[in-house]
């Protein structure tokens, strides 16, 4: 055999060696996701953080759905929202699938809470939560509930009462929220040493530019973000999880506080 036909012979030994470990990487990871499928378990929440999910804002969208995938993942489920027939119907939604389903064992719970709430009635209306819950092994919150505005506007021309809204929905039901899951020592999470905490927030409140026209929003997102990131270092050693949840424009009644025809 002459050079050029050595050459040719080890360009083709070499081709050969390369189909021969493509094909073994594909068996491997066809076998690897058999056995995947066949040994994987999903998650325990119940066991990994605790028994009770407590969601606020969930009779209307992410909230809701919060509270719908983690009763589906056998967690009981404590909803609070403002109004009461709301949180009926969303609690017998909840448990109609779950019995279409063939779960059992998962409790849904209601409380009626307005989280725009002032002063004496805003000290009231978290004594009421915190009694609920004092008992509960809480082991996820979803600080959902939020609001903004109807409309762009400028921060100058918004009334008082929207600004003072914007905090204690935003910011108040955030704050005190968790410090009630966290407890102390004697109690809560802290106590327990696990649980998650989820933070639902919003592009406007991690934006460089902020949200112009949207200016208070932005800023009471703006501190739930930055809570997020603090606390998760905060309770990191603790094995307390804490996740910023970042959605961009959604359709919701946080988005769309007046009724909008046709828009669904």
């Amino acid at each position: 055999m002459d050079f050029f036909g050595v050459l040719e012979s080890l360009r083709s030994f070499k081709v050969l060696e390369v189909l021969g470990v493509l094909a073994a990487v594909k068996l491997l990871l066809v076998a690897g996701g058999i056995v995947r499928r066949v040994l994987y378990c999903p998650p325990n929440f119940k066991k990994k953080y605790g028994a009770w999910a407590v969601v606020t804002g969930s009779t209307d969208g992410i909230g809701f759905e919060y509270a719908r995938q983690l009763a589906l993942k056998g967690m009981n489920v404590l909803l609070i929202s403002r109004t009461q027939k709301k949180l009926d119907d969303c609690a017998a939604k909840i448990e109609q699938e779950l019995a279409a389903k063939g779960i059992s064992g998962v409790e849904i719970q209601t409380h009626a809470a307005d989280f725009s709430a002032k002063d004496d009635a805003r000290d009231e209306l978290y004594a009421g939560i915190s009694s609920v819950v004092e008992d509960l092994d809480v082991g996820m919150l979803v600080n959902n509930v939020g609001m903004s505005y109807s409309h762009a506007e400028y921060f100058h021309l918004l009334e008082d009462s929207v600004v003072e809204n914007l905090v204690n929905v935003n910011v108040y039901s955030t704050a005190l929220m968790t410090k009630i899951v966290l407890g102390g020592e004697s109690g809560g999470m802290i106590a327990r040493k696990r649980g998650a905490i989820v933070n639902v927030t919003s592009y406007a409140g991690c934006s460089p530019l902020g949200d112009p026209l949207y200016t208070g929003y932005s800023a009471v997102k703006g501190f739930v973000t930055m809570m997020s990131r603090s606390m998760h270092y905060e309770l990191e050693a603790k094995n307390i999880h804490v996740q910023c949840h970042v959605p961009w424009f959604v359709v919701s009644f946080c988005c769309f506080p007046v009724a909008i025809p046709n828009l669904v």
